[in-house]
């Protein structure tokens, strides 16, 4: 989703990340598994990411960890509610 002041990119791990461009956020969501490596892929295109209510525990928790670990924002709407873009 483009906008003039903001450019979001909604991943559900079916689109090939390599081929993306610059984000303001990725958005995860409905993903069937991901990686680490993914994961450092995705961040190269942002500094958030925002984690949809329908993503399981497991993805949750290691996107999570991994953003903590790198410096990264990260905002879980299950936990924190509606994510404000500011």
């Amino acid at each position: 989703m483009r906008t003039p002041r903001l450019n979001v990119l909604f991943h559900d791990g079916t689109q090939s990340a390599e081929a993306f461009g610059r984000y303001d956020a990725i958005v995860l969501h409905g993903q069937p598994a991901i990686s680490e490596a993914e994961v450092a892929l995705l961040a190269s295109q942002t500094s958030r990411f925002v984690l949809s209510a329908d993503l399981p525990w497991k993805d949750r928790a290691l996107v999570s960890r991994w953003a903590e670990q790198h410096g990264f924002a990260v905002h879980d709407i299950k936990w924190q509610g509606a994510f404000v873009f500011e």
